[in-house]
């Protein structure tokens, strides 16, 4: 501002041609040093955004990983559960040719009722798998904003392959099936390896 008012003082002294030029490059020179400082304060700024995505990117793999080890645990609670009352079943097998008609009719309702809890255990699971899967869609476009902002900073992302991410989905899906059909001890090998692979990308 203060050079537009001294070239404008010029301007209206008539000065010379050779001190209005001079002012005219210095103008010039600061306007090239301000274009410059704004560049950098702009590639700071996509820096600090890069690590920001960066830190969201890791944080939500790692809350994955923690949600499905949780996940893996109530899986293992099931199938321990299943067996127990598999135990039960025999143990009550041996004994029932001593019970009374409508005791053994109680019987197999109670065990009817356990079935189908163990069933409903095994859905809610499964369902709990399937959220589980649509945050992993999150965690991957927040990725493709980091591929992305990485490329706009040439710099490597190092975020994980498309084989890993496809792997991870794969296994959680094959865990979900294995789940809706009633069958969580299957699904354990699957939540292994999902849980392995996002320690891998952590």
């Amino acid at each position: 501002k203060k050079l537009f008012q001294e070239l404008e003082q010029l301007l209206k002294e008539n000065s010379d041609v050779s001190q209005m030029q001079k002012m005219l490059d210095k103008m010039n020179r600061k306007e090239i040093n301000l274009e410059k400082e704004l560049e950098r304060t702009l590639a700071l700024f996509k820096e600090l955004q890069f690590d920001y995505k960066l830190d969201q990117a890791i944080q939500q793999i790692k809350e994955q990983t923690q949600k499905q080890e949780k996940l893996l645990e109530k899986t293992e609670e099931l199938i321990t559960g299943i067996k127990e009352n598999s135990n039960k079943g025999k143990e009550g097998g041996e004994k029932e040719n001593d019970k009374s008609p409508e005791q053994k009719e109680s019987n197999g309702e109670n065990g009817e009722n356990s079935k189908s809890g163990e069933e409903n255990e095994s859905q809610k699971l499964a369902e709990e798998q399937e959220k589980l899967t649509d945050e992993l869609d999150k965690f991957e476009q927040t990725l493709e904003e980091l591929e992305k902002m990485a490329d706009d900073l040439d710099k490597s992302s190092d975020t994980p392959s498309e084989s890993d991410k496809n792997e991870l989905k794969e296994s959680q899906k094959e865990s979900k099936e294995s789940l809706k059909e009633g069958e969580p001890k299957k699904s354990v090998a699957p939540q292994k390896k999902s849980i392995s692979k996002m320690k891998q990308m952590q």
